[in-house]
């Protein structure tokens, strides 16, 4: 599915000046490999990126549409995989390899460096930043 809409929408960081296209890239299957059921739309990821066309600026959004299926979520199983698929995937689409951090996000819970007032520092952007500042030091 392609769109093209204009303005910007709430969260977005380039300027809402800009035209924007969106590239939805959706399942073909939405079968759950557990059990065969139908998997319904939970949510969906979205990512902006600067096209450069010739003589022209816009924002190219893309759109990952997430699924989870409600037959498996009776036992929990597919909520809970909802929940880390949604996890995993917030961290790719930021640049940062899941099990590493997950692996310090869930160490530094245990060991008590986490209160309420830092956790956005745990977000998979700012751990990001916060892990490069920390190897340029």
């Amino acid at each position: 599915m392609l769109s093209v809409t204009s303005g910007s929408r709430e969260g977005c960081f380039l300027p809402a000046h800009l035209e924007r296209v969106e590239h939805v890239l959706d399942l073909a299957d939405k079968g759950c490999p557990c059990c065969g059921r139908q998997m319904h739309r939970i949510g969906e990821d979205r990512t902006e990126r600067l096209d450069v066309v010739p003589a022209q600026l816009r924002v190219r959004l893309t759109i990952r549409p997430r699924y989870a299926c409600r037959g498996c979520t009776d036992e929990g199983g597919g909520e809970d995989w909802a929940i880390a698929a949604t996890l995993i995937r917030t961290a790719i689409l930021n640049g940062v390899d899941p099990q590493a951090w997950l692996t310090d996000v869930l160490e530094q819970m245990v060991i008590g460096k986490v209160n309420s007032r830092s956790l956005a520092s745990l977000l998979p952007w700012a751990w990001r930043d916060a892990k490069r500042a920390e190897f340029a030091a």
